[in-house]
């Protein structure tokens, strides 16, 4: 299968990274939490000090003391997954948003999280299935574009080209933008419309539509002339 290149872009969820802002967090420095527990007050500073310290591991271990104290917090529950996640952890934080999805199935960055996991992990039939979820419940395009690219990187074609229509014919793609690696190193922006037509292209090739594809391309270089992978591509043809 042809690489897209296409560094996956994490939208709402990146909003509250574990270690940016401690007092963000859903375990405040409240003693009354869990009707005054001295141990789950404890778990609170251990988790506060570790944050302010930097320490992950101690961090993760506090995070176990409160969740095991009050499982029913889903925000616990997805600071635990989300470490696991920014330490690359896939299976352990897979098994920790499933936790926060059972007790919040409406926990939209916890699914999103999911979702990713299970597409670097290679599960890529799950990563559709938790993609078309998170967009049935949002219709955010920032999550279509990347349910697109799930179900091409399964070769799910027909449902990759019914989404990329939807996409395309979507009003607010205005400014959106998918990041691809450039042949210069680093990034290219290249404008999300941009970004479905290509796609289209590249389910085209893989359905040996030469023709079709080259149609697509020359498409998405019509919104971006200077866009690198879709004129490498249309060279080929």
């Amino acid at each position: 299968m042809r690489k897209l290149g296409i560094l996956i872009f994490l939208i709402s969820l990146l909003a509250c990274p574990l270690f940016s802002n401690a007092q963000d967090s859903n375990v405040s420095d409240d003693s009354t939490q869990i009707g005054g527990n001295p141990f789950y007050f404890l778990a609170q500073q251990k988790y506060l000090r570790a944050v302010k310290y930097g320490d992950p591991e101690v961090a993760k271990d506090a995070l176990y003391d409160l969740v095991t104290i009050d499982p029913g917090n889903d925000s616990l529950l997805f600071q635990l997954g989300y470490l696991y996640y920014e330490q690359g952890q896939l299976f352990p934080a897979v098994f920790v948003m499933n936790d926060v999805l059972e007790v919040n199935p409406r926990y939209n960055e916890a699914r999103e999280i999911l979702a990713v996991c299970y597409r670097q992990a290679g599960a890529l039939d799950k990563a559709v299935e938790s993609y078309e979820k998170l967009y049935l419940d949002t219709y955010d395009l920032n999550v279509l574009y990347n349910l697109t690219v799930a179900l091409y990187d399964s070769k799910r074609y027909t449902e990759a080209n019914s989404y990329l229509d939807t996409l395309i014919g979507s009003d607010g793609l205005d400014g959106k933008v998918v990041l691809y690696n450039s042949t210069a190193g680093g990034n290219q922006e290249v404008p999300m419309k941009a970004a479905a037509y290509y796609l289209k292209g590249m389910v085209a090739l893989a359905q040996d539509d030469k023709a079709k594809a080259k149609s697509e391309f020359d498409n998405a270089l019509q919104i971006m002339p200077d866009f690198e992978q879709a004129k490498e591509e249309a060279a080929k043809l």
